[in-house]
């Protein structure tokens, strides 16, 4: 999709053609009606082609030009450059004068003025004589990340939709056709040695779930209502419990298919212990002690959950606060779908920060889930099949509708 110009109201598509001495970049109108120059902040270093380079444009609300990073992969090899669209319109900024960041910052510009798909693009109206930059045609706040296609992991198309989680947890956003300065602003919790990135991808297990790229995206950068963020970012915790539920299905089945030559006690033993792990409680408890490799941080989010109960007076005053993760966050979370209308004002605002916490926390647990190690494929054994069902019909199927139905059952 090339860049656009408006013209007396019609918009004009414009061709880009680099200058030999790497100055800038001419515009070229339509049958060359008109034609103006993006110029460089300095003159770039012009080797290498561009066809050897893959672009993603992200967004990150306040970025500063100086938030420059080296990507690099997990071998500590350079894969290319994440930096503020600011960074290409200055001399200011720390790697003013790193040749390959500038050839990098060259290369980008050329595909910023090609025109990127599905990314929010300006249409400035053309005044003869004036001087245009890249800010003109792309949002101030677009970070740009420029990847060396000659490695690996770039050679057939990085997975930036898989790194959306990793991306978010320092701030910046997958851009759509979205403005985004629509977006909200965040605090973010991230440790960096200021230099270097090395993207990490979404685990596995939920990279073919196309809901979490589109929530992460398109939905918690913008939602500026808490409540409805709190809902949102609650069916991350739905479906990495769904999860945690497949895998109890698989380990009850196999369970009983071994035991198939055993006693009905053995039976009766293996569907009550797995009925009690069927609540949505004991489901966040195991999750966080079996399926995460590295625990998040859960300290200011506690703190926050335990100060909302106080006010909602679901949790006395002066009561010891709820420590585990399925308490509180379960809690809140009952009292939001279940019991809203005991949530004032004053408590409607304390959400706003439980939300951002929680989708900090979230957006780690989406890098770190894994299935544990001990899970077993399911056997398939025809003959113990009926055996299997025989089991498993009524216990599990009562257990499963009463969690359904249950709000908080204290456990």
């Amino acid at each position: 999709m090339p860049l656009y110009i408006g013209v007396s109201g019609v918009e004009i598509g414009l061709t880009p053609h680099l200058e030999s001495d790497g100055s800038g970049i001419t515009l070229v109108g339509k049958d060359e009606a008109l034609e103006f120059v993006v110029p460089f902040p300095i003159a770039y270093p012009t080797k290498y082609s561009k066809e050897n380079f893959e672009i993603h444009l992200l967004f990150k609300r306040e970025v500063r030009e100086n938030e420059i990073f080296q990507i690099v992969a997990t071998d500590d090899k350079r894969l290319g450059w994440l930096f503020p669209l600011q960074s290409l319109e200055s001399n200011k900024h720390k790697y003013a004068e790193d040749d390959n960041f500038l050839t990098f910052a060259r290369i980008a510009s050329e595909l910023l003025c090609d025109g990127v798909e599905g990314v929010f693009q300006k249409r400035p109206q053309y005044e003869q004589g004036r001087d245009y930059r890249l800010s003109d045609f792309y949002s101030d706040q677009t970070v740009v990340l420029l990847l060396s296609k000659s490695h690996a992991d770039v050679a057939n198309g990085f997975d930036i939709e898989g790194s959306a989680p990793y991306f978010a947890l320092h701030g910046c956003y997958l851009q759509t056709v979205r403005d985004p300065a629509d977006g909200v602003v965040e605090s973010i919790r991230v440790q960096t040695d200021g230099i270097r990135l090395k993207p990490r991808p979404t685990s596995p297990v939920l990279r073919e779930e196309p809901f979490v790229t589109a929530l992460i995206s398109e939905v918690v950068p913008y939602e500026r209502e808490p409540l409805s963020k709190f809902f949102f970012l609650y069916q991350l915790v739905e479906l990495l419990l769904d999860k945690v539920l497949q895998e109890n299905y698989k380990a009850l089945a196999n369970d009983l298919l071994e035991a198939s030559e055993s006693t009905s006690s053995t039976f009766k033993d293996l569907i009550e212990n797995f009925s009690d792990k069927l609540s949505e409680k004991k489901r966040l408890n195991i999750m966080l002690s079996n399926f995460i490799r590295t625990r998040p941080d859960e300290t200011d989010l506690r703190r926050l959950c335990n100060d909302f109960l106080r006010k909602v007076g679901v949790l006395a005053l002066y009561a010891p606060d709820l420590i585990n993760f399925s308490d509180y966050l379960y809690k809140v979370r009952n009292t939001l779908f279940h019991n809203f209308r005991i949530v004032d004002k004053a408590a409607q605002a304390s959400l706003e920060p439980i939300s951002s916490e929680l989708k900090i926390i979230l957006l780690e647990l989406l890098l770190e889930f894994q299935l544990p190690e001990k899970a077993k494929p399911l056997v398939a054994a025809q003959a113990t099949q009926a055996n299997f069902i025989a089991a498993a019909h009524g216990d599990v199927a009562l257990a499963a509708q009463q969690d359904t139905v249950q709000v908080d059952s204290g456990s």
